[in-house]
């Protein structure tokens, strides 16, 4: 667990340095950078699980822990979402003070991301053996990956408006997921 600990003081470090410092945001944005980092960090935690067992090992973890775990931060960030929602903080899910069809579309593929974990998660704790509970764990990815594309796509470029030329933190999230997507799926399988 120690590995996982050290994952976020790094993601948040970078957040704090993109946002707080490259985006002036200052200390009055604290919860809203320090959820932006809870969610990178829930997220590439429930892609850690996606990696062989003696991957994981190398760091101390298992496929149940890494995915108990993602989950359980993930529910953090929602309801830390749901505190901060507001125009103020998500401007680009709001119109005239209203949820618009982006932010819905962004909040619905969130929710059916953590619907579709909520089937592995319930496997671990009845002890199932179907890997069909786990199979849709894998959809939960895809719809995460979506999710995040989906709230940060229109901020990708030009890379000369990225605050200290560092990138969005869902672009570096969907290229990890994708990263780990093509070794898992595509590279170990030949």
């Amino acid at each position: 667990m120690k590995f996982l600990l050290v994952l976020f003081l790094f993601l948040y470090s970078y957040a704090a340095i993109r946002y707080h410092i490259g985006k002036e945001l200052g200390r009055t944005a604290f919860l809203f950078v320090f959820n932006k980092a809870l969610a990178w960090w829930c997220a590439s935690v429930l892609l850690l699980s996606l990696l062989p067992l003696d991957k994981l090992k190398r760091f101390g973890l298992t496929k149940r822990a890494t995915g108990l775990f993602g989950y359980a931060v993930a529910l953090v960030h929602i309801l830390v979402t749901f505190y901060l929602l507001s125009p103020v903080y998500y401007p680009k899910f709001f119109t005239l003070g209203e949820l618009n069809i982006h932010g819905w579309t962004s909040i619905s593929i969130g929710f059916l991301s953590l619907f579709f974990f909520s089937f592995p998660l319930c496997a671990t704790w009845k002890n199932y053996t179907s890997h069909q509970f786990f199979k849709l764990g894998r959809l939960g990815v895809l719809l995460n990956v979506s999710h995040v594309f989906s709230i940060g796509f229109d901020t990708w470029f030009p890379a000369d408006t990225w605050p200290f030329y560092l990138p969005p933190i869902t672009l570096i999230f969907v290229i990890q997921a994708l990263l780990i997507i093509v070794y898992r799926y595509i590279l170990l399988k030949n």
